[in-house]
């Protein structure tokens, strides 16, 4: 797996990983005019990078189970003329790579991985994120620090030369850690300033601008700690066991689990669940406010997902997000 480092070789902790895409698309050449190919059922946040070179997108939907319609899929290839395609591994749980490398090869088409959900996973003895021609992690995402967005560079061709770039601030990376020891105190603290995790609102605009800056020392600092092999697999033992946990309580707390077996050697970032009834819906939420845990929805979709997808409509207003971070009477609590 190549490596694209900045100006003084080290590697590349970028503050976000949209950032790292923009940088990774540069490597790639993709441009104004060219045509990838992203699921309707995305985060918008991640669009400013292609947006950033003027890149058509064409979208695709995937099912419940977060695998794409490889029939649309294939229909979008041969109704027009595709130069990419995002595969996503949606909460760190890895895709058919197989399928999507071989799709991409018949095509001809450059294979993007987002792993900004999987930071440090395995798939068949490989790192997520060693599958694509370029992809991107966010290990920020996983380790809950301020900053910290990751490239990978799989193809000799693909290069790019990265900029100067300045560090982020490390006083926000301080607050962050500093809110990490007591999630129920940030949750409170979210409250009185009206920051609450929005269930209702499925679209925002897009931000305008990306972040042009590497990770803060704090936020690196935590990331290369992780990246210890006695370190790492402490760390996600422990999620794997909450985890596997979670996928047990499917019937008697009432949810429909998204994925029905994973690997064991994923880094996930999150447990996703369905929740089929609006009324069930609202009082796990309202429940997850008193008891202090911060369960989230995802994604906020772009608009165009909101136009031409009502799947990923559906699959938004059903969906949220178990912190692995949690602990086993706090979930008792909410779900009976």
């Amino acid at each position: 797996m190549g490596f694209e480092g900045f100006h003084d070789g080290s590697p590349p902790f970028f503050a976000q990983s949209r950032t790292a895409l923009f940088f990774g698309l540069k490597a790639a050449k993709l441009q104004a005019g060219s045509r990838v190919l992203v699921p309707y059922y995305i985060c918008n946040e991640i669009l400013v990078s292609f947006e950033a070179f003027d890149i058509d997108l064409v979208f695709y939907d995937v099912k419940k189970d977060l695998t794409p319609d490889w029939q649309d899929l294939s229909q979008e290839v041969k109704n027009k003329n595709i130069n990419a395609l995002l595969m996503v591994h949606y909460f760190g749980v890895p895709q058919d790579v197989k399928k999507f490398q071989t799709f991409s090869k018949v095509h001809n088409l450059i294979l993007i991985e987002d792993n900004a959900h999987g930071a440090f996973g395995y798939h068949k003895n490989a790192m997520l994120g060693s599958f694509g021609d370029i992809a991107i992690a966010s290990p920020r995402k996983t380790l809950k620090t301020q900053t910290g967005g990751m490239l990978y560079i799989n193809r000799k061709e693909f290069q790019v030369n990265i900029p100067k770039l300045s560090r982020a601030s490390v006083w926000p990376a301080v607050a962050r850690a500093l809110l990490n020891i007591s999630p129920k105190t940030e949750i409170k603290i979210r409250s009185l300033m009206g920051k609450e995790a929005d269930f209702e609102s499925s679209a925002q605009k897009i931000p305008t601008k990306l972040v042009f800056k590497r990770a803060d020392l704090l936020s690196e600092f935590i990331i290369r700690h992780y990246q210890k092999e006695s370190c790492i697999k402490r760390f996600l033992c422990q999620r794997m066991n909450m985890w596997v946990w979670l996928t047990k309580q499917e019937k008697r707390f009432g949810y429909r689990n998204v994925f029905d077996s994973i690997p064991e050697t994923i880094s996930p970032w999150a447990f996703p669940i369905y929740i089929d009834e609006e009324e069930k819906r609202q009082k796990v939420i309202e429940k997850s406010k008193k008891v202090g845990v911060p369960i989230f929805p995802w994604p906020i979709l772009p608009e165009v997902s909101l136009l031409k997808s009502q799947s990923s409509i559906k699959l938004r207003n059903k969906l949220i997000c178990l912190p692995l971070e949690g602990n086993c009477d706090d979930f008792i609590k909410i779900f009976t």
